[in-house]
């Protein structure tokens, strides 16, 4: 059951890299087609540097405080559903019986 489970993180943990490389590029797309879609004159109003900014800084800052968040939170959902699996499985096989004789 733990060998499953230790193959289970592995495959997850492979799979929330991929999507949020995926969702980080998908906003770097998004972000390159606002800055295109700008005016001559807007774009120059800001120093370049702001726009560089965007494409790093401000992804990895969504990255950090939006998406990883999520997948943990994911992945902790599934590791109480998986753990309660567990000990259900557990009791089954091993019963505990009423203290009562204590």
């Amino acid at each position: 059951m733990w060998m499953l489970y230790a193959v289970f993180e592995i495959i997850y943990g492979n799979l929330q890299s991929k999507c949020i490389s995926k969702m980080n590029t998908d906003l770097r797309n998004q972000v390159t087609k606002s800055i295109g879609c700008m005016s001559y004159e807007d774009f120059n109003k800001k120093d370049t540097g702001n726009y560089v900014s965007w494409h790093t800084n401000d992804i990895n800052e969504i990255e950090n405080t939006a998406f990883k968040p999520v997948y943990s939170i994911i992945f902790k959902v599934i590791n109480l559903v998986f753990l309660q699996q567990h000990l259900s499985c557990l009791q089954k096989k091993y019963p505990i019986h009423h203290l009562n004789s204590l």
